[in-house]
């Protein structure tokens, strides 16, 4: 058994230098991506707003809420999100070839009550969230769009029995918003 174990090890270690490169190329992707976070996440202080937003190139979009990473997953603050095809592989994997960051800047507030049909009724918190979303072209180091956006209230709502709260967040107003924008791949 020991000598299998060593065979192995032998065989693996015996990779073709295309294979190697191939590898640390790999294992550089993710850290190209940590890298990049941070430098989409800063507004410039270039502001050239247009009537007509567009998206150039690849493109990222993060998100946050109250200055959180809405997945928990960046430190600073700010997580990429998935609002149109492929935007996380496509940063992970060449985070130079964004041209369009997208932010959103979400921020929440308790605005009443959703009250159970359970026996007995539990009130629980509505929480809105009002988003401000930010479209920066990179090519030109400038913001060029900022539009707002305001969580719908809802007469019906499901909640389990474990809710704490229930959560509004104009998720998809903003995501189809994204999509309606003309697409310069250049």
């Amino acid at each position: 058994m020991v000598f299998l174990a060593i065979g192995i090890a032998v065989v693996m270690g015996c990779k073709s230098e295309a294979d190697k490169k191939l590898e640390a190329e790999r294992m550089a992707r993710p850290a190209k991506y940590v890298a990049a976070l941070p430098d989409f996440s800063r507004k410039p202080e270039k502001v050239a707003l247009v009537q007509q937003p567009y998206l150039k190139g690849k493109i990222a979009v993060l998100s946050s809420t109250d200055g959180k990473s809405t997945f928990g997953n960046a430190g600073f603050g700010w997580a990429i999100t998935t609002g149109l095809p492929n935007l996380v592989d496509t940063v992970k994997e060449d985070p130079e070839a964004v041209k369009t960051v997208v932010l959103e800047e979400c921020k929440s507030s308790k605005q009443g009550f959703y009250t159970t049909t359970e026996n007995p009724p539990r009130q629980i918190p509505a929480v809105y969230h009002d988003c401000q979303m930010t479209i920066i072209d990179r090519t030109i180091q400038s913001v060029i769009y900022i539009k707002n956006f305001q969580a719908a209230s809802m007469e019906k709502v499901s909640i389990s029995p474990t809710s704490t709260s229930v959560t509004l967040t104009p998720t998809r107003e903003m995501e189809e918003f994204l999509k309606s924008l003309p697409q310069n791949r250049r």
